[in-house]
């Protein structure tokens, strides 16, 4: 076993399988299967399920624990070379997944603070959405992601708990409602823009069917701005945490919508403590101020 070896396993996994991995290694196909046949033949065990239907390639047991094994060795390796040619000591690098679904200026307060209190590491920010962020812990590719969590999880830290609002222009007739609260039932018929990024819109729409309540969906936007643009425009309402809400939109309580989501921080097991604690003090201190309504939560 040889770091070519562990350089090409790992490419196969973090590219999930033998094609974009050789090109990524710029080899072909067949030496790239002929150097994990060997890697596997030298550890005398199978690193991937090559069973029927196994695609794509899935990691064995074995695989697994050599994979995680594999990227710290060689996250170490590049370190080393790195210090040998530039003579100069490398920061540790960190990491930090963030939803991409978060408030980009609560993000931007986030990696400034981060690097203020952590000057010893070289603080990275890798954006992605819930599932993502959830694939590049397990691979070790980031050491901690802020995103949504279960409401009980043993290993994440709460942040904070926020609820979805119909969010309005100003001049839409139910922003002029008494304390700006709505009916689930004021949903039904109105023009709908669907941001179908949103990580919680498998359950609002449960919810929404569960009512007896049909959206008349006008407009389909990937991204929020695009989104909350064409609810500004009068294209119709939307649904969104209300710590995204924009400024120059109307954000409305809606009775008997129950759709909330949970962000926390949660962390690979092998981090040190201390910078678990460092994370989430610095993501609980940025988060007090865009979300004045949001209670914070101190576990």
């Amino acid at each position: 076993m040889n770091l070519n070896h562990l350089k090409s396993f790992v490419a196969i996994v973090n590219h999930g399988g033998m094609i974009r991995a050789s090109q990524q290694l710029h080899v072909t196909q067949p030496a790239l299967s002929a150097t994990l046949k060997s890697l596997e033949s030298d550890l005398g065990a199978s690193l991937f399920d090559r069973g029927r239907g196994s695609r794509p390639m899935k990691l064995t047991l074995e695989g697994e624990r050599l994979y995680k094994r594999a990227s710290a060795i060689l996250t170490e390796c590049d370190l080393a070379r790195e210090e040998a040619r530039s003579g100069i000591v490398v920061k540790e690098r960190l990491r930090i997944g963030t939803l991409d679904s978060l408030p980009p200026a609560w993000v931007e307060r986030l990696l400034q603070k981060a690097r203020s209190a952590s000057q010893q590491r070289q603080i990275e920010v890798w954006e992605g959405s819930a599932e993502q962020l959830a694939g590049w812990l397990e691979q070790q590719r980031i050491e901690a992601a802020i995103s949504v969590i279960a409401e009980k999880s043993g290993h994440s830290k709460l942040l904070w708990r926020e609820p979805f609002v119909a969010v309005s222009s100003p001049s839409h007739p139910l922003a002029r409602r008494p304390g700006r609260r709505i009916r689930l039932l004021d949903l039904a018929g109105e023009p709908f823009v669907f941001r179908t990024s949103c990580e919680m819109s498998p359950v609002g729409e449960a919810q929404l069917r569960a009512a007896g309540i049909q959206l008349k969906t006008v407009v389909r936007a990937k991204r929020d701005n695009v989104a909350f643009q064409a609810v500004s425009q009068g294209y119709g309402l939307t649904l969104a945490p209300k710590s995204l809400v924009p400024k120059d939109l109307t954000a409305l309580k809606v009775s008997g919508l129950s759709l909330s989501r949970t962000i926390g921080v949660t962390c690979r097991p092998e981090l040190a403590k201390d910078l678990v604690k460092l994370l989430c003090a610095v993501a609980r201190d940025v988060g007090t101020s865009p979300f004045p309504d949001r209670q914070p939560q101190n576990q």
